[in-house]
């Protein structure tokens, strides 16, 4: 049993840091985040740079070089298809439907009850050519 076994929620104004692996299709956070509680996100340091395959990415803006737009046209294929491939996308559980765009930092409202997770925003069966890790700070409004 690791830490990250049972989901804890945060108190108000508690934060946790965790690490976001860029070829980690589910970023476990160990924090039970709760329906129409509020937390902020923000990225606290990029420890080695974001990449996929050869391509340098910027977790809040996606690919940082010409071939980001070659490939807009397929952007349905991203597991987030609303925001740019390589971002930093969070979740609340594995639905779909409570993902959202973090990129370098966001607030949101849980619309649901469940672990907060997160990842890089690529094609479900493409993570094994990522590279990366950031450090991620959650806090508990």
């Amino acid at each position: 049993m690791n830490e990250y076994s049972q989901p804890r929620p945060l108190q108000q104004g508690e934060s946790k840091t965790m690490t976001v692996w860029a070829a980690e299709p589910w970023n476990t956070s160990g924090i039970l985040c709760e329906k129409g509680v509020a937390y902020s996100f923000h990225v606290e340091s990029i420890d080695e740079p974001w990449i996929d395959g050869t391509v340098p990415a910027d977790p809040g803006a996606g690919w940082v070089n010409w071939k980001r737009f070659l490939f807009f046209p397929f952007r349905f294929l991203a597991r987030y298809p609303a925001s740019n491939w390589y971002t930093l996308i969070g979740t609340i559980g594995e639905e779909r439907e409570h993902f959202f765009y973090i990129g370098k930092s966001a607030r949101m409202t849980a619309t649901a009850t469940g672990e907060f997770m997160c990842f890089a925003n690529d094609m479900e069966s493409k993570y094994g050519n990522n590279y990366g890790r950031l450090t991620l700070r959650v806090c508990r409004d």
